[in-house]
């Protein structure tokens, strides 16, 4: 039937008709830094002034990424005591969700995480 249609109305009136077509694939399993290297981002760790313990340092997805949440927008960061303890927590932040880069901008694009990452090993987590 969608043939019919095609013929009926032409290929250029269908594709009028439809003003925006979104597509989320699931995305494939990775490792986090093959994710973040295929999608030009970085992971930026800060340490707090003055502050010892847990909250010590924190790490975040550069350039500004956000989770995609209902009507909202999420920043996600991870805490740590050391760099390599705040690291390890960042890719469990993003599992599974939508992302987006350059929220506010005529660049931002959107793409989903993988919902579980591969080890350097290759082994799933």
């Amino acid at each position: 039937m969608g043939f019919q249609n095609e013929k009926r109305f032409g290929v250029k009136r269908l594709r009028s008709l439809i003003m925006r077509v979104e597509i989320n694939e699931v995305a494939k399993v990775e490792s986090f830094e093959d994710f973040c290297d295929r999608h030009e981002l970085w992971v930026k760790i800060e340490e707090r002034q003055g502050v010892r313990g847990p909250m010590r340092y924190y790490a975040s997805l550069m350039p500004h990424v956000e989770i995609k949440c209902p009507g909202t927008l999420l920043s996600t960061f991870n805490n740590g005591n050391t760099p390599e303890e705040a690291l390890a927590g960042l890719p469990a932040k993003f599992t599974g969700k939508r992302l987006v880069v350059g929220a506010y901008t005529k660049e931002r694009i959107e793409f989903n995480a993988p919902n579980e990452w591969l080890e350097n090993n290759g082994k799933s987590t």
